[in-house]
């Protein structure tokens, strides 16, 4: 596993554990930590808005590559992480203190956003495409069947430990845990992570896996457990939403080292493979 790798699985794992240190500390506190212009929400917010940053300088970093849909798939990303870090905190509107425009008239929250006109088919969207990306796509990458065949660009493809911070947030469920979609999140990664666990030679990968499983069942016990103290139903989905864009920003990093690899070995063209990572 490479070190990005391993710090984003430990990251998650520790994060995780603080969280729920609060929560059987203090219901009180994890809740109101989780409420609008919190911490929880202002370091959601931030740390995609460095993503996006990371992403944008990966972008002009590999910008004279023969790949032109890694260059412009990169830009898409970098530009859909700014807006999804400007969601987070509804575009200043609270900061700033200015007043909703008309156009806003039927949003849910009356604040200034798009993903409170539809926030559960948003929050699905948003939810589903961060772990395809950082779970699914690895680990289908590593054990697609010999009958499958799928082109995708290589340089884009998460290594499998990045999975690990994928996994930890299925555990994060309350409100949702009867949605059949969050279930099936929660029982793939347990599923994903027992596989690699076979599979693995590594121990420090194994030691890891295991760890991840831990945290993921103890936390979604405790989540369930103490869900009926939150002062919100959805109290813990806001704290989904800080982890995932920490696992955001760790694959922002991994695709920055590759652009830096790439810049070292001048020459190296970037193709589209059938799913060969770059290592």
């Amino acid at each position: 596993m490479s070190n990005v790798c391993i710090y984003s699985a430990v990251c998650g794992i520790v994060i995780t554990v603080f969280i729920v240190f609060i929560l059987v500390y203090d219901v009180k506190s994890f809740s109101k930590f989780s409420l609008e212009d919190g911490w929880v929400e202002y370091l959601s917010a931030l740390l995609s808005f460095l993503s996006s940053v990371i992403l944008l300088f990966t972008f002009f970093k590999i910008k004279k590559i023969d790949n032109s849909r890694v260059k412009w798939s990169i830009f898409l990303m970098s530009v859909i992480l700014f807006i999804l870090a400007m969601e987070e905190i509804s575009w200043f509107q609270r900061i700033l203190e200015f007043n909703l425009p008309e156009l806003m008239n039927g949003n849910s929250q009356n604040e200034m956003n798009l993903h409170n006109f539809g926030t559960n088919y948003m929050e699905n969207a948003y939810y589903f495409g961060v772990y395809f990306l950082i779970v699914l796509v690895p680990f289908l990458n590593q054990n697609k069947p010999e009958w499958f065949t799928c082109l995708f660009i290589d340089f884009l493809i998460p290594t499998r430990g990045m999975m690990l911070i994928g996994c930890v947030v299925a555990g994060y469920n309350y409100d949702m845990w009867n949605v059949f979609f969050m279930q099936f999140i929660f029982y793939t990664s347990i599923l994903i992570l027992t596989v690699i666990f076979i599979q693995s030679k590594f121990r420090t990968e194994r030691i890891l896996i295991l760890l991840t499983l831990g945290v993921i069942f103890f936390s979604q016990f405790l989540f369930l457990k103490k869900g009926e103290f939150f002062t919100r139903t959805w109290d813990v989905t806001e704290y989904r939403e800080l982890l995932l864009p920490v696992g955001l920003l760790f694959y922002s990093l991994l695709l920055y080292g590759r652009s830096r690899n790439i810049e070292k070995h001048k020459g190296l063209k970037l193709k589209t493979v059938l799913w060969k990572p770059l290592k």
